[in-house]
């Protein structure tokens, strides 16, 4: 029986998407809450200088890019959406 990998790697760059260099950031998609940040990996307080306590409950476009953040909701409706981020 094969054994699932510990870590799961970025296809494009070969890298651990888990590592210590990583962060992740889990948004609650509910409609209620859509957008909002439920919870942060340990790594996300040094790379983003926002500690967990501060964030969570809080929009993801917080953490993005301006140009990126006033589109962000309106693609990830048009994902749940679709299913996919093609047209």
């Amino acid at each position: 029986m094969l054994k699932k990998p510990r870590y799961t790697l970025n296809q494009k760059t070969g890298r651990n998407i888990f590592s210590k260099d990583s962060s992740a950031v889990f948004i609650s998609l509910a409609k209620d809450s859509f957008g909002i940040i439920k919870n942060v990996s340990n790594s996300f307080e040094t790379q983003f200088r926002y500690s967990k306590q501060d964030i969570l409950g809080k929009s993801c476009s917080l953490v993005m890019p301006g140009n990126i953040a006033v589109v962000h909701d309106s693609i990830l409706s048009n994902f749940i959406r679709r299913g996919s981020f093609n047209t």
